[in-house]
């Protein structure tokens, strides 16, 4: 091989090996430094210079926040299989990447080893504390739960849990069919409700109805009989009245004739219209008829 194609390679690979020596680390990253395959240091974003390869290597591990959404099975405090859909945010602790890289490897393998079986065994425990009606319709209790169970869990290991949430919940076909019969036995049973309610007015109605017409009938006896008193009562003051206009007449009558014997002769002639009789009787055993003429 000419040696200006040899010099040509050496060149070429010495100008890779000088370019490899140079990375990236981006935000919200973490770069960790492998020396001869052995994590040695950790370097944060920016522009950075490494020995070549073989010499060094990098590998990086991003430390924002990251969303885990995890489908499984659980049971609740009856014993009730559900179907749960729960997800958290986790992030690595920037300052312990490089600690976390060298006891599990990465991100991959400790989401693998310990992130997930973690996680599912802190909700199987939380939810296990509630029932199923509970976890529908007490959501934030069972939320506040399961992110303390995972706080607890997670507890001494390098990263960060937060803003766990239920997204969904799948109860058993029983349970649905169980909350669906209750459904329509409370609808039937208000149903009835109703119906007594209103019969129950119904009675209210015709039983004030009665009532108004006792007291109506009570009103008018109550009426006619003081109308009948009244009646009674002014009859009997003007027969009081006429009583006393008799006896005060009598007595006038009396004194009068005390004074004078004559005043019979006198209330006689008062009361005589001036018209003679026309027939005079004599004596009984005559038995003589008058004929007086009249002018």
């Amino acid at each position: 091989m000419p040696a200006f194609i040899i010099a040509g390679i050496i060149v070429v690979l010495t100008i890779f090996e000088a370019l490899s020596a140079v990375y990236f680390v981006q935000e919200g990253h973490v770069a960790i430094i492998r020396t001869f395959g052995q994590a040695t240091d950790k370097e944060d974003p920016g522009v950075h210079v490494k020995a070549p390869w073989p010499f060094q290597a990098v590998d990086k591990i991003e430390v924002r926040a990251r969303r885990n959404v995890e489908s499984l099975a659980a049971a609740s405090s009856k014993q009730l299989p559900i179907q749960v859909e729960v997800g958290f945010n986790w992030a690595v602790n920037k300052e312990a990447a490089l600690d976390l890289f060298i006891e599990f490897g990465g991100l991959n393998q400790f989401e693998a080893r310990v992130l997930d079986p973690r996680m599912r065994s802190a909700v199987k425990t939380a939810l296990a504390k509630f029932t199923v009606d509970e976890m529908i319709r007490g959501r934030e209790l069972a939320v506040a739960e399961i992110e303390r169970t995972l706080q607890l869990a997670f507890e001494g290991l390098p990263v960060t849990i937060s803003q766990a949430q239920i997204e969904n919940i799948a109860p058993p076909p029983a349970y649905m069919a169980a909350v669906e019969a209750k459904q329509v036995a409370n609808q039937d049973a208000l149903r009835q409700k109703e119906i007594l309610e209103r019969q129950r007015l119904e009675s209210l109605q015709q039983v004030n109805s009665a009532e108004a017409e006792r007291q109506s009938a009570v009103l008018s006896a109550q009426g006619q009989a003081e109308a009948k008193l009244l009646t009674a009562q002014a009859e009997a003051d003007a027969r009081r009245v006429q009583a006393d206009a008799e006896a005060h007449a009598i007595q006038v009558i009396t004194a009068q004739l005390a004074q004078s014997p004559r005043y019979i002769e006198f209330v006689q002639v008062s009361n005589w219209n001036g018209a003679l009789p026309t027939t005079m009787l004599g004596d009984a055993g005559a038995g003589l008829l008058l004929q007086v003429p009249t002018r």
